[in-house]
Order: structure tokens, then sequence, then C-alpha cells
């Protein structure tokens, strides 16, 4: 049975200031915010590993994204 594998990479930089952060607001950024992610698949199974290039991501933003990759990708 073959076996797939997948990677990806994506600026996640957010556009709009302030944003909000673990210490309080901040009105720039300076290097680029990444979510990585890397998907296998061998025949009916599909496993997905998702990172994030921050501290703390929100349990209602982790139910966003899991919501987001199981309507646009089936996983």
């Amino acid at each position: 049975m073959p076996f797939h594998a997948g990677f990806a990479e994506v600026d996640i930089s957010p556009v709009t200031f302030p944003v909000r952060t673990y210490l309080g607001k901040q009105e720039s950024i300076d290097d680029p915010i990444f979510a990585h992610a890397a998907v296998f698949r061998t025949g009916d199974e599909v496993a997905a590993v998702v990172s994030i290039d921050v501290v703390i991501v929100e349990w209602e933003y982790v139910e966003r994204i899991r919501r987001l990759v199981t309507k646009g990708c089936g996983i």
C-alpha cells in the first residue's frame, strides 16, 4: 500500500495592528509568523501535524482551526 506525505508552510503574520499578545499589545512584528503542516496518508488513513510559530493558542482558535481543516481538507 503506498504511503504519501505532504508538507506546507504559510505566512500567517498579522496585517492589522495592534495585536493582543501574552504580555499586552504589539504594534508591529520583527519576523514573519508561520504555520507549518505535515500530512501523511496511507490507504484511507490520514494524519496531520500542524505547528504555529506562537507561544499560546487559545482553545477557541484551536477549535476553529480544526473545523476549517475538517471542512477544507476532510481530515
